[in-house]
């Protein structure tokens, strides 16, 4: 699809909208001017009485708040006739005063409406859309999304706990992904607190590669250039990354160490099931779909054949059916269970594409970073370092 695309892609697109039928009775140019202006649909009547109101049912209003009773307090105080500019900015500030924790776990945008107010940029951006177009009857609001790239000198972000980078103690940011609203009047970064959307101060991901057994990205201007992976274990969002090779090998054998006694924890409840791929069959399970289907065939064969020859890809593949049974387990208890596996097939779902089209690494860094989300999310008591998930 054409989400998927833009997200293999790293590109920057705009969702194309559908026409909406001309019924004011005035000139379609006419129309689509006062409706540029203004930033609210036009409908019939509303050009004899010289005003322009949304036609947003309150009983809608009031079914959005039956849906989700934990969003009264994002919505409270907002005059639903006020300009969409208004209205976005006031929005924008509710979720600045909303707890909100930047742990980039995989909370879907309905958990966060539904009062689990910790997340990532996706769950930020997909839920401010819905409560836009749901409640206030917005148009033209959508997200989007890049792929790999950098900010050098960091900045604050919507977290509770003052976030300010994931690189050098907080000094920068290395996003694979990140998600933002385009609106009809500016594009907002909420997890940027609401800023407009700068690209141009964006550092697009030059390269990639392995220097001393350590992964690294390339981002010119942050740091040496090069952005390696730090602790993944025990640590904060601050030192997720650093530009220090000697500090990468240090913090990996730190990981991999309480990674040793994180599994001795475990032991007893070691899955005694070796085939299958349980998050993905639970999520194929829960679409319908049978078990000889196209993603299961395309990540079994990726699991044998890239992920294997991978250095200590057999580790990865044991650990996986490790972990993998238990983070489906509690996700099935969930009363959400649903909702949460609609959220994960989109991730699967990209991953297949991008296999199909031969970007492996892609395949293997978002699909690694989901199950480090789960886990985090469902199973706390247990944490492995992204380069071997």
């Amino acid at each position: 699809n054409q989400a998927v695309g833009r997200l293999l892609k790293g590109t920057v697109q705009r969702q194309d909208e559908p026409d909406k039928e001309n019924n004011t009775g005035l000139p379609d140019n006419l129309k689509v001017g006062v409706e540029n202006l203004s930033g609210m649909a036009m409908v019939k009547g509303q050009a004899t009485e010289g005003t322009l109101q949304r036609v947003k049912d309150p009983q809608a209003r009031g079914a959005f708040l039956e849906l989700y009773p934990n969003a009264a307090d994002l919505v409270a105080d907002i005059d639903v006739n006020g300009t969409p500019t208004a209205i976005l900015d006031a929005l924008v500030n509710k979720y600045l005063n909303s707890g909100f924790v930047y742990d980039m776990a995989a909370t879907t945008p309905q958990d966060f409406l539904g009062g689990n107010r910790r997340g990532d940029c996706s769950t930020l951006a997909k839920s401010f859309v819905i409560i836009a177009q749901e409640y206030f009857d917005i148009q033209g609001i959508s997200h989007t999304s890049k792929s790999n790239f950098g900010i050098a000198n960091g900045g604050l972000v919507l977290d509770a706990n003052g976030a300010t980078g994931n690189v050098d103690d907080g000094n920068h940011w290395a996003f694979t992904s990140h998600t933002w609203v385009v609106g009809p009047d500016r594009d907002r970064d909420l997890l940027f607190r609401g800023a407009t959307v700068n690209p141009g101060s964006w550092i697009d991901q030059a390269d990639e590669g392995v220097e001393e057994g350590i992964e690294y990205r390339s981002f010119g201007g942050i740091g040496g250039g090069r952005v390696y992976p730090y602790r993944q274990m025990g640590s904060t969002l601050a030192n997720k990354y650093t530009t220090d090779l000697q500090l990468a090998k240090g913090g990996k054998a730190e990981d991999e160490a309480a990674m040793e006694e994180a599994f001795k924890l475990t032991e007893s409840r070691r899955a005694k099931k070796k085939k299958g791929c349980f998050i993905t069959t639970a999520c194929i399970k829960a679409k319908g779909l049978p078990d000889n289907c196209e993603e299961l065939g395309v990540l079994r064969a990726f699991r044998d054949t890239y992920l294997m020859q991978k250095p200590g890809g057999r580790q990865l593949v044991e650990m996986y059916y490790q972990y993998s049974p238990r983070i489906a387990d509690v996700i099935a208890e969930q009363e959400n269970a649903a909702s949460v596996y609609d959220h994960l097939y989109e991730v699967i779902h990209a991953c297949v594409e991008a296999i199909k089209k031969g970007d492996n690494k892609f395949a293997y860094t978002t699909y690694c970073e989901m199950v480090i989300k789960l886990e985090e999310q469902y199973i706390s008591d247990v944490a492995a370092p992204s380069y071997v998930l």
